[in-house]
């Protein structure tokens, strides 16, 4: 439904202007109760229309707060009206037959636009209806083709994007890549520091909905490290409890943040986290108040526990001209990431592991030195007994 305090200026609006009987027959024929998944929530959050309404839309539009919904690009096919029991998108004439579409986010983008466009033209229902059927079978081979992509080009992309948001995403690459490479570029350093475990030792846990249905709970460490595999058997993720930051105390790599901000200043020291961006606002106030003081547009908010985030972010960062970087995170699997993407993109670079995860580290790091040496795959395990049997003829060294 339009928010309330849209609801609210729009009868005070018809009170002064004597517009009450008026104006009550589109609040009433505009209101509707739907189950929205925090997930879709924090989606309207991003989109800045938590307290208002997409630009062209008022309380008098009919279906102004579907079209809400649409501009915060919501999947309208899972939201279904507990009247008529049709589907939103059904309503705005953009339903979808095939069910696999309906998961396509190719489909739910050119959905949500033909619903925005009908705001600004003359769209009808039935011209509205023929533009996604026709693109429908192009949408399943774009969706085919983002697969392939996801497969060829590793963590950089993956099957949530639409082809468009995939090639965006290729692009920045290249241009971190080009700005890289230029030997003339001024340096220009950045520090970027996880949160929990990092800079803080937070209790918080994110709520895990199981694809059987189950749900279970995660620390912050615990997230970082099974994310991606939880997401890959369809498990999708609850950040409630992480909107705040209650309790934290002062994580293993926050003097190192102080002593960098004493160093070069706070303007270029930043904040990534799992987290969704809803908890800036709270990471600001305990950052405040162990003396860092970073600007808040410096707390980006993921909501996404997968290291391919991380590494697309600081990509971003390198084509904006960023070349030499500080990164910090208490994930092996994060640091890796970022790693390997600095590497390719040719900057300057030092990533650190939070000291609460060195063990984990250093034994993957001296089975990569060990694997280098004898040929002995690092990801191999042995019992004593084995290793005693395969060391026995290497000699004394």
């Amino acid at each position: 439904s339009p928010p309330a305090s849209v609801v609210g200026a729009s009868i005070i609006w018809a009170i002064k202007n004597g517009q009450v009987k008026q104006i009550f027959p589109f609040i009433k024929q505009n209101y509707i109760q739907v189950k929205l998944s925090k997930a879709d929530d924090v989606k309207i959050d991003r989109a800045k229309l938590d307290a208002t309404l997409p630009e062209g839309v008022s309380i008098l539009t009919p279906n102004a707060g579907i079209r809400r919904f649409a501009a915060s690009g919501i999947n309208l096919n899972t939201i279904k009206d507990f009247k008529t029991g049709k589907t939103f998108a059904d309503i705005m004439n953009v339903g979808v037959t095939n069910k696999s579409s309906k998961k396509n986010p190719n489909i739910i983008y050119a959905q949500n636009s033909l619903i925005s466009e009908q705001i600004t033209s003359d769209l009808d229902g039935k011209t509205t209806k023929a533009r996604i059927k026709a693109y429908e079978p192009i949408a399943d081979l774009e969706f085919k083709a983002s697969k392939n992509n996801t497969i060829k080009f590793g963590d950089k992309v993956n099957n949530e994007m639409t082809v468009a948001d995939q090639l965006t995403m290729l692009g920045v690459y290249d241009k971190a890549a080009s700005v890289g490479r230029k030997l003339d570029t001024p340096k220009k350093g950045i520090s970027v520091f996880d949160f929990d475990d990092t800079l803080a030792k937070t209790k918080e846990k994110v709520i895990v909905n199981n694809s059987d249905g189950t749900t279970t709970e995660l620390s912050a460490a615990q997230f970082a490290e099974q994310a991606s595999d939880l997401e890959a058997e369809g498990a999708t993720f609850d950040f409630s409890n992480f909107d705040n930051v209650v309790n934290a105390k002062k994580g293993p790599l926050a003097d190192l943040a102080l002593k960098r901000q004493d160093k070069f200043g706070s303007k270029d020291i930043f904040v990534l986290t799992a987290r969704p961006q809803i908890a800036a606002e709270g990471i600001k106030k305990f950052l405040d108040g162990i003396g860092l003081n970073l600007p808040l547009s410096n707390i980006t908010g993921l909501e996404n526990g997968t290291p391919g985030a991380k590494g697309n972010w600081v990509a971003s960062k390198a084509a904006e001209g960023y070349n030499d970087f500080y990164f910090a995170d208490d994930a092996y699997k994060n640091v890796q990431a970022v790693q390997e993407v600095l590497s390719q993109i040719d900057v300057n670079s030092v990533v650190q592991v939070a000291k609460s995860s060195k063990k984990v580290t250093f034994d993957k790091i001296f089975n990569n030195i060990l694997e280098s040496s004898t040929g002995i795959e690092a990801y191999k395990e042995f019992s004593a007994a084995r290793a005693q049997t395969i060391g026995a003829n290497k000699g004394k060294f």
